[in-house]
């Protein structure tokens, strides 16, 4: 553009001095606006740099070379702006043709000096444009490092930060079963210091039983010796009486003499309404019994049991049912034939072929009496828990299918 604008300069110099000024001015206002520009163009790329400020020395002392030259040109420039006003000057006060000849001359060596700084204007364009690259470059990579540093850091971060929140969870929940131990271990001395209460109370407790043990084993004691002094007297009361009692049946010969009436071992004893029966040996104190008169089981009050010598008197009726009883043993007999209302109490001895009985199947006519020999064979009988007063019929029992008295009626034959 400069060497255009001299080139025009010096033509038109060449033809009138008004249009050389018009020039000269023309050229000084480009030579300006390039000045501007390469001013601009080097405060934009110092700001560029500045940017890069973490470069290396080595840039920046090409930098600074660089600059060095732009300000070089830039005096330069001046110069030549400064020798154009002055053309400027002499063009306005000479105007002969030799003087402007002289002053295209001078605008040639102007225009070759121009050329010249072009040269070094683009020289500079391309090295700034290089070490541009370079420091782009450069930035780039500090820019990718800085990058790749904060992705690090941020995968650090997180690394350390989940780490962290590990460590808090572990540390929270470590005091949160903490907080439960010690509210637990509250709980459970609070409960040990109950426990020690209650075992004071339970030791005194504990105290005051041995002690009641230690009266009530020493009364139990007493008793227990109490106790085994009767069973020793009545061991020798049983055995006193056991002794008088062979010794009378040695004299009398049978337990009939004491009215002793009875059923051998084996005799059935209706127990229940429906006919269930046990073997009279079974019958003791307290155990239940039927009683057909009554219509309901009655309680045996005591049992009686003794061997019998002499005769078993066997009775059967036309039913075909017999009982075996001992001689003195209360039968019942009724006076009229086929009347239970007409009942009598008989000893067995006093019974003969004939009479009529009560049996399971009603009113039955005894047809044989047999009497059978024996010799200290056990017999057994017992005695209904009713009033003494009571009719004898009402302690019907039913013996074998018979309806026999209990021991208390056969005091009613004596």
């Amino acid at each position: 553009v400069v060497s255009t604008q001299s080139t025009g300069i010096k033509s038109l110099m060449s033809r009138t001095n008004i249009h050389t000024i018009d020039s000269l001015t023309r050229t000084r206002a480009n030579i300006d606006q390039q000045l501007k520009d390469l001013e601009e163009k080097q405060k934009q790329f110092e700001k560029t740099f500045s940017q890069g400020t973490n470069t290396n020395n080595r840039v920046r002392e090409e930098i600074e070379r660089l600059n060095a030259k732009v300000r070089s040109q830039k005096t330069e420039f001046q110069k030549i702006y400064t020798r154009i006003n002055e053309i400027e000057r002499e063009t306005s006060r000479t105007r002969n043709t030799s003087s402007s000849r002289n002053l295209g001359n001078e605008l040639d060596d102007l225009n070759r000096r121009l050329l010249q700084q072009q040269k070094a204007m683009l020289d500079l364009q391309l090295d700034y444009s290089r070490k541009w690259q370079r420091v782009y470059w450069e930035i780039r990579k500090i820019k990718s490092t800085i990058r790749s540093l904060i992705w690090f850091g941020v995968i650090l971060a997180l690394i350390f930060g989940g780490l962290w929140l590990d460590q808090y969870h572990r540390w929270f929940n470590l005091r949160e079963k903490t907080s439960s131990i010690k509210l637990l271990l509250d709980f459970s001395v609070m409960r040990l210091d109950e426990l020690s209460v209650r075992m004071g109370v339970q030791e005194k407790e504990t105290e005051y039983i041995k002690q009641a043990w230690t009266a009530t084993s020493q009364k139990l004691e007493a008793v227990v010796t109490q106790l085994n002094d009767t069973y020793e007297r009545t061991l020798l009361n049983y055995e006193t009486l056991k002794n008088l009692d062979d010794k009378l049946l040695r004299i009398h010969g049978q337990r009939a003499w004491y009215f002793l009436g009875c059923w051998p071992a084996g005799t059935k004893i209706q127990i229940d309404s429906i006919g269930n029966s046990l073997p009279v040996e079974e019958i003791f104190k307290g155990s239940l019994v039927w009683n057909p008169v009554l219509g309901k089981t009655v309680p045996v009050l005591r049992s009686i049991t003794g061997p019998e010598t002499g005769y078993i008197w066997k009775f059967t009726t036309e039913d075909h049912l017999t009982v075996r009883v001992t001689e003195t043993h209360p039968m019942k007999i009724l006076g009229v034939p086929n009347s239970p209302s007409s009942w009598m109490n008989l000893a067995a001895k006093d019974v003969m072929e004939g009479n009529w009985t009560l049996t399971e199947n009603g009113p039955q006519k005894i047809v044989v009496i047999e009497r059978i020999p024996v010799i200290e064979q056990m017999v057994f009988n017992f005695e209904y828990d009713l009033p003494d007063l009571t009719v004898i019929n009402d302690r019907t029992v039913i013996a074998d299918g018979f309806h026999t008295f209990d021991f208390f009626a056969q005091r009613q034959h004596k």
